[in-house]
């Protein structure tokens, strides 16, 4: 088993998965660690979080990428704060 290190932590699943697309399209193996009791308490994810992890060997690349990831939807965020609204 190769070491992993813990890369980011949220409540959101969402964007959990979106994280994980983006690394992996860019080589590196992503691992989450969450409890919903299989679907079945859904609101644990929110308590609790989900711990996404990525192997030692990569943890550089993965955090440039992640501030990469991090910066583009804080970007979307100021975009969508207005809703689309001109002033």
């Amino acid at each position: 088993m190769t070491p992993s290190i813990l890369l980011y932590e949220t409540s959101l699943l969402a964007e959990a998965e979106i994280l994980r697309s983006f690394l992996e399209a860019n080589g590196i193996d992503v691992s989450f660690l969450h409890d919903d009791c299989g679907g079945v308490s859904p609101g644990l994810t929110f308590s609790q979080g989900i711990r996404v992890f990525v192997e030692k060997k990569d943890e550089g690349r993965a955090r440039v990428l992640l501030d990469e990831f991090l910066s583009g939807k804080r970007e979307e965020e100021q975009d969508e704060s207005d809703y689309g609204m001109e002033g």
